[in-house]
């Protein structure tokens, strides 16, 4: 059988990296697409070992039904039967906000169209998970970034929040040209030195919790210094006054207290930053270990004094679809339902507190399963569809494979779904959805073969989309509550992984490049008095579970603090294992 490579996209993150499948008759092997507009061919090791999910054998091809602690086997008639006696009962007893259809960011642009559209027949909800650019549809007009991530390499200083080139390297790369092809300055701001940091010129660390009151120290030092832009937020913004008091309350002083980052240094982040003729500011979901709303606000203030016809934005998400979802929903979840039916899987950020039932598709069981009903779904390489990237790049996933026997592409179950609840759920494809959908609207099907970029390379160059055209300065609470450790450590931490998927070959990376995917970085006191010394394995316990990992000795951790890849925000301990 001749062997053929197929054109698709990376599932792993939101970066939309290009690759090629090579197919027989299964899914053999990858190839690298060297023309793709973005990633040039070059892969993460996510990415290098994606394709070994496809025909894993730990693949899902049962509906399993919750039976107390574990799960029993169903056929896909008892199973969808229960999802919708729930969905029917939770709608008459307590209306249809208690039902919520959850899009995971691992589904296509047309599939999450297509639960909109039964949420909206049902008279029920359909939203996407937390996302690092909500916010900016507020502020700005869309929840998007302002430029793309391939312009960042032109910009000729980099203010970044977070640890892209640990998190997401091929975005990176694009920030490393600016750095040493272009000679950009780079500050970095973090709670943790992570390879972001060695590379930049000027790196503020600052205490957990402590990055919206550095924003508002930075902000603070650019207005009174009078270096923002006055013309253009005048014009074309409102609510300074109202962000101007909010910096009037504290002294720069106080601030810098709050955030664990001098004074000097933050004036000096500021003023390098308004001097910058062509500034990108560029942030990942590392926000989300803080207060992340109010970080999006301050980062948005900053674009707008600055001048946002000027100054790049670029917001690198985690989840695969997460830019698609928003798009296409505009609801985000904020937990508060009776009934949730997750397509994809369960997405990460999600707080289920007061859900009383979850259903899900998704490619295999997790170890910290909370679904009460599974429904084998199909993997990226089995379907057809889009995805839209972090930066809008919208691109078509192609299908090699039929998904194992048992197992069903979401657009099939939510039709199947459909019937049972009495709704008929037709399709037109992409014409459709582009009709609907705003950010998609005049782009035809034909321009998805090459990818097509919604918005073009920059938004809002003939204004902002908000409903009278002006762009909102917004004041932000700079508060936030860390739990304390009282004796124990408090853990820190930042996603390294967003496809759920990664955990069926994540042994492989060890097998591949001799290093362990995740870890724990110990201040060296602390290391000692445990009697830990660098690649000694430790067990991180918390009341709920464990990690098991080997310890990295850093001075740049601080005291009672522990960092923990892929991991929570918590208080735990440590023991030598």
């Amino acid at each position: 059988m001749p062997i053929e490579k197929i054109k698709t996209v990376c599932p792993m993150c939101a970066l939309g990296c290009g690759l090629l499948l090579v197919k027989e008759r299964e899914v053999v092997g990858l190839d690298y697409w060297k023309e793709h507009p973005f990633n040039e061919g070059a892969l993460c090791p996510q990415g290098n070992l994606v394709h070994e999910i496809i025909h894993h054998e730990h693949r899902l091809t049962t509906p399993l039904v919750r039976e107390g602690d574990s799960y029993k086997k169903a056929s896909w008639g008892e199973a969808l039967g229960i999802v919708a006696s729930r969905i029917k009962t939770a709608t008459k007893e307590f209306g249809g906000d208690a039902v919520v259809f959850l899009s995971s960011g691992f589904c296509t642009n047309e599939e999450n169209y297509l639960m909109m559209k039964l949420a909206a027949a049902l008279h029920v909800r359909a939203a996407t998970p937390p996302s690092a650019a909500f916010g900016l549809k507020d502020i700005f007009g869309y929840d998007a970034s302002i430029t793309p991530l391939t312009e960042v390499k032109d910009a000729d200083h980099l203010f970044i929040v977070g640890e892209p080139i640990e998190q997401n390297p091929l975005a990176a790369r694009y920030m490393l040209r600016a750095k040493f092809d272009s000679s950009a300055w780079v500050t970095a701001v973090g709670t943790r030195p992570g390879k972001t940091a060695w590379f930049s010129n000027l790196f503020l660390q600052c205490k957990p919790g402590g990055v919206a009151a550095l924003l508002l120290g930075i902000i603070k030092s650019i207005v009174e210094s009078e270096a923002y832009d006055k013309e253009f937020v005048e014009k074309q913004t409102k609510g300074f006054d109202e962000l101007k008091s909010l910096l009037d309350e504290k002294s720069l002083q106080e601030i810098s207290e709050m955030a664990g980052v001098s004074p000097t240094l933050i004036a000096q982040a500021a003023s390098t930053l308004a001097k910058a003729s062509k500034p990108c500011i560029i942030y990942t979901t590392a926000i989300f270990e803080e207060n992340a709303r109010e970080i999006v606000k301050a980062l948005a203030d900053l674009v707008l004094l600055l001048n946002a016809t000027k100054v790049g934005l670029c917001v690198v998400e985690g989840v695969p679809n997460i830019q698609g979802a928003k798009d296409v929903l505009e609801e985000e979840f904020n937990g508060n339902a009776k009934v949730v039916v997750a397509l994809g899987g369960m997405p990460p950020y999600v707080n289920l507190d007061g859900v009383e039932f979850i259903a899900t598709t998704q490619t295999f069981l997790r170890s910290d399963e909370k679904a009460d009903v599974i429904l084998p779904g199909a993997c990226f390489a089995e379907k057809e569809g889009t995805f839209t990237s972090t930066d809008r790049f919208i691109q078509k996933l192609r299908k090699a494979v039929e998904p194992p026997r048992g197992a069903r592409a979401e657009a099939e179950i939510l039709a199947e779904l459909a019937a049972r609840l009495g709704v008929e759920l037709g399709f037109e494809g992409w014409p459709e959805v582009a009709a609907a959908v705003k950010a998609y609207g005049g782009i035809v099907e034909d321009a998805l073969e090459g990818g097509v970029r919604w918005g073009g390379k920059r938004l809002y160059e003939s204004g902002f989309e908000t409903t009278d055209r002006f762009a909102r300065l917004l004041p932000f609470d700079v508060r936030f509550e860390l739990p304390r450790p009282e004796g124990k450590f408090l853990v820190i931490t930042e996603r390294r992984t967003f496809n759920p998927e990664w955990a069926l070959v994540a042994e492989r990376f060890w097998e591949v490049t001799g290093k362990p995917w995740r870890w724990i970085e110990i201040n060296p006191e602390d290391a000692a008095t445990l009697g830990l010394s660098d690649g000694d394995a430790a067990r991180l316990k918390t009341d709920a579970e464990e990690l098991v990992a080997p310890v990295v000795v850093r001075r740049e951790i601080p005291k009672n603090i522990l960092f923990a890849s892929d991991y929570k925000t918590c208080v735990a301990s440590l023991e030598r294992v």
